[in-house]
């Protein structure tokens, strides 16, 4: 159940960093073809690798950085697009596209044997 917890929490994640994706593109994510939808979530993991690997920020500012990209997210998307994304990151999950990390995730959801 832990495990699960901190799956959602990285499909919010990724689900906000998507927004900047879709508002450039300004197309509804549910009228992408599955190229464009690939393509979008992969490229929105990246932006938050990037963020949450940046050395010349601390702890604060990447939770900071990422919490309005999360409201900007809200903002803009419906329920049912943000359904859609977090479908289509876990396939790309599932797929081995993306790669989960310890770091990614909030130890404390884990057991203690991590």
């Amino acid at each position: 159940m832990k495990n699960l917890n901190a799956i959602f929490i990285v499909i919010g994640i990724a689900i906000i960093g998507a927004t900047y994706y879709i508002v450039k593109k300004n197309k509804s994510f549910l009228k992408m073809s599955e190229v464009e939808k690939t393509n979008f979530i992969l490229d929105t993991e990246k932006k938050l690798l990037d963020i949450r690997n940046n050395p010349n920020l601390t702890q604060q500012e990447k939770n900071e950085k990422i919490e309005v990209i999360n409201k900007k997210n809200d903002e803009i998307y419906s329920e049912e697009e943000k359904k859609a994304m977090g479908i289509k990151w876990v396939e790309e999950l599932q797929a081995g596209n993306i790669k989960l990390q310890l770091t990614d995730l909030d130890r404390g959801m884990f057991p203690k044997i991590f």
